[in-house]
């Protein structure tokens, strides 16, 4: 049996000439995470947690998940011999439960929402004495490393890009983003930070309502409204809202919303100039960006990342 080691090789940062143009951006870079072997930014992270697993000596993990964790994490434990027990809202419709029950994950469709089934994850490693898998149990800081490693791919390309845009539903790749730039330990009179800016679903995500609120803040459960393309982006309670809500801070960033019309129209561009296919929610990334412009300290003919993550 193979196995996992190390970390997952350097995705791809395109240089969108067309749809720079087309959106008013001279030097626009898009963070190809959709080149990953499951498809998503997971699958950086789930490398990771098998390792961690293993050493420990765990022989399962357990999580919940709206879809990319699932598959990234079912993959890996698959190669390296682990039991998946992974907890799917029952009624996404983009969970890609079939991807994971077919790398031999145990999916269990629960009720409510993400926060719900990450709640029932947690109860059932504490039963089973698995491995709790989710973003903000013991493996919290092997999320933010591995998206760190995003960081520091982007900044061996594009030394100094005004921005980074980061899809955002727990905040935990933004926190990992900022990890990676390492502004904690540069002096004030180096070069200006690159801002950390996250891009949420209008209305349905907690961590872009801390940013505009200026503190930790929480949805109302009921109000959220959660459809195929913007499930990724949709929680009440963001996991990493104060991590990332510094990460804004410290670095000048910002965060915009996008509303389901705006997904899909920017998906469809990003398909027709760049030839790129990626998730409507990780498109949310170009549409806060081009939200910000005209409105905020971005200049257009500085250098922009836009993170695609799945």
């Amino acid at each position: 049996m193979s196995h996992i080691k190390g970390k997952t090789a350097p995705t791809p940062l395109l240089r969108a000439r067309r749809l720079g143009n087309a959106l008013g951006l001279r030097e626009l870079y898009l963070k190809l995470e959709t080149a990953n072997a499951t498809g998503s930014h997971k699958d950086r992270v789930a490398r990771h947690i098998v390792v961690f697993a293993r050493t420990l000596g765990y022989s399962e993990v357990a999580f919940g998940t709206c879809g990319n964790l699932g598959v990234a994490l079912a993959q890996a434990c698959h190669v390296t011999g682990l039991s998946c027990t992974v907890f799917v809202p029952a009624h996404y419709s983009g969970a890609r439960a079939h991807a994971m029950s077919a790398l031999g994950a145990q999916v269990t469709r629960t009720p409510g929402g993400y926060e719900e089934a990450v709640a029932m994850s947690r109860q059932a490693a504490h039963i089973t004495g698995a491995l709790d898998a989710n973003p903000d149990g013991p493996v919290a800081e092997l999320f933010f490393d591995a998206y760190a490693e995003m960081t520091c791919e982007i900044l061996a390309l594009c030394p100094s890009p005004q921005s980074i845009w980061v899809p955002s539903g727990n905040g935990t790749t933004a926190a990992g983003v900022f990890r990676g730039l390492g502004v904690g330990q540069r002096r004030r009179d180096e070069e200006p930070y690159t801002a950390v800016c996250l891009s949420g679903s209008a209305g349905n995500t907690a961590v872009t309502a801390s940013v505009a609120a200026g503190e930790v803040v929480e949805l109302d459960p009921c109000s959220l409204l959660d459809t195929e393309a913007n499930e990724p982006l949709v929680n009440w309670r963001s996991m990493h809202a104060a991590e990332a809500l510094e990460a804004v801070r410290l670095t000048g960033g910002f965060a915009n919303d996008a509303t389901e019309i705006q997904l899909l129209s920017m998906q469809r561009l990003l398909e027709r100039l760049e030839q790129v296919v990626a998730s409507p929610a990780a498109a949310s990334s170009l549409v806060g960006l081009v939200s910000s412009l005209g409105r905020s300290q971005l200049d257009p003919a500085s250098p922009h990342v836009a993170i695609l993550t799945a």
